[in-house]
């Protein structure tokens, strides 16, 4: 699915600029399935989900998160991080 989406977004004329947040050891898989990604404007982020300190950073300047996975906390449902604008 994230595969799909992410294709449909590179192959856009005016595509967005692009973050994907992986967790650590994701990101050389998803650079080798899509270049583009590793190329401004886009990035790809290694964090751990968990992880507050690293997550601020990565979650900066971002108007929409498109989550693709599972819950991986029983906490995560309520937790929300918030960004000074």
């Amino acid at each position: 699915m994230v595969e799909l989406c992410l294709e449909a977004l590179l192959n856009r004329p005016q595509c967005p600029e692009i973050r994907v947040l992986v967790r650590p050891g994701g990101y050389e898989p998803l650079k080798h399935s899509f270049p583009l990604l590793s190329s401004p404007p886009h990035s790809i982020i290694g964090a751990d989900y968990m992880d507050e300190v690293a997550l601020a950073p990565a979650f900066k300047d971002v108007f929409v998160v498109v989550h693709n996975g599972p819950s991986i906390h029983q906490n995560e449902a309520v937790r929300s991080f918030r960004s000074e604008l």
